[in-house]
């Protein structure tokens, strides 16, 4: 059989290209950042994988904070100042419903029970982004199910 030099040489070109036609197609490569991952560019609009949050354009990981209630209370309203780190986001735990507003440099919390009853000690997590400390509670408003005040300090744990 005989191979011509120029044969071997069409075929090593051709298997050049098809492979970094290849290469080609993949997102990405070592050292590349895949849009929504963490320290990564947000998704538009300013959307990140599960559990990350967008900030300045980057998807990060925020710390969570509990937000603990005194016993007995079926609802709260909060009144968080920010502090060093600000808050990014509000997670309710089972059994608890609400929202959040968030109006720089502070962030309002409404939440109670889903159900009829008091709701668990730590009802919220806060998502907090930044070093240092959150800040503090401004005011809080807690009642128990049949609408009285209730005593004791809404804090913010660990």
């Amino acid at each position: 059989m005989t191979v011509h030099h120029g044969s071997i040489a069409r075929i090593v070109v051709r298997a050049a290209f098809g492979l970094g036609l290849l290469l080609a197609g993949c997102e990405s490569g070592p050292g590349e950042c895949a849009p929504g991952a963490e320290d990564c560019r947000c998704v538009s609009p300013d959307r990140c994988d599960d559990g990350l949050v967008c900030s300045d354009g980057t998807c990060r990981a925020p710390r969570l904070v509990g937000l603990d209630v005194p016993s007995g209370a079926a609802a709260c309203e909060v009144l968080l100042l920010d502090g060093a780190a600000e808050v990014s986001g509000v997670r309710f735990a089972d059994g608890v419903i609400g929202a959040h507003v968030r109006e720089e440099p502070r962030t309002s919390v409404s939440f109670a029970a889903s159900g009829e009853g008091a709701m668990p000690g730590r009802a919220v997590s806060l998502e907090i982004l930044g070093d240092g400390d959150l800040g503090s509670i401004g005011r809080a408003w807690c009642v128990d199910a049949a609408g009285r005040e209730v005593t004791g300090d809404v804090r913010i744990g660990g």
